[in-house]
């Protein structure tokens, strides 16, 4: 975490464990929510479902606001037996499959607005990595268990994508979000407001950064590492925050 020295504001980098397994399992399984947020780069999903999926949502938008260890590369073990793909799934489990993923993905986003109100249990094929309702998420459970394998696997190798970030020197990028924070200041004649914010650190397929919960964005690693595409993502960010 980063923030001013007054403690006016303050930055926070991961890639969440928990939203990488729920980003991963969505693209598998076909599910289409949220639209707006690209697919992961190189996951490959259902057959059927992830091509109707990009036939109805070829662009992505800004999103409203509101087992082993596997080196990155490694062939990824694939599920014996796939569920049926979303798309062709009869309502009203379409329906319930969605509404309990977008439990678990806003819980997983942003845990402290978002607390179940049932008692949480550990999903027995994810070991410690996903904990759900104990009741409640019964249909997800059963979709996303056979994909247990090459989802920790694939959250294995982009885990440790994220780590290698932090051997990286970080003067320049924490001066990065103090310029446009700064830069916003002048603007607008006054110090910032008191804000937190989270960028989530992801693969995704298109270069950007995206609304995903109150105070968290989500950003990819490429544009992360553009300068000028940063600071043009970010600027209205910052200008909603501060």
């Amino acid at each position: 975490m980063w923030g001013s020295g007054a403690a006016w504001w303050s930055v926070r980098e991961e890639a969440n464990r928990q939203v990488l397994l729920a980003l991963y399992l969505r693209d598998r399984l076909g599910l289409e929510a949220p639209v707006e947020l690209p697919r992961l780069l190189g996951v490959k999903g259902v057959p059927d479902a992830t091509a109707l999926r990009e036939l109805r949502h070829p662009q992505h938008h800004l999103l409203p606001r509101h087992s082993g260890q596997h080196r990155q590369g490694d062939a990824v073990p694939e599920p014996a037996n796939e569920p049926l793909p979303f798309e062709l799934m009869p309502e009203p489990q379409r329906s319930m499959l969605e509404t309990q993923w977008l439990a678990w993905w806003r819980s997983a986003v942003e845990p402290e607005r978002n607390t179940s109100p049932v008692p949480l249990d550990l999903v027995p094929a994810f070991g410690d990595l996903i904990a759900l309702p104990e009741s409640g998420a019964e249909l997800l459970i059963e979709m996303i268990t056979p994909f247990a394998d090459p989802a920790i696997a694939w959250s294995d190798a982009a885990a440790r994508r994220f780590s290698e970030y932090q051997h990286e020197p970080r003067g320049s990028l924490k001066l990065a979000y103090a310029g446009l924070i700064a830069e916003n200041e002048r603007e607008h004649g006054r110090r910032a407001r008191v804000f937190e914010l989270t960028v989530q650190l992801l693969p995704l397929a298109a270069s950007g950064a995206w609304w995903i919960g109150q105070t968290t964005i989500a950003m990819t690693d490429t544009l992360r590492s553009d300068p000028a595409g940063f600071a043009e993502a970010l600027r209205p960010i910052i200008a909603e925050l501060a």
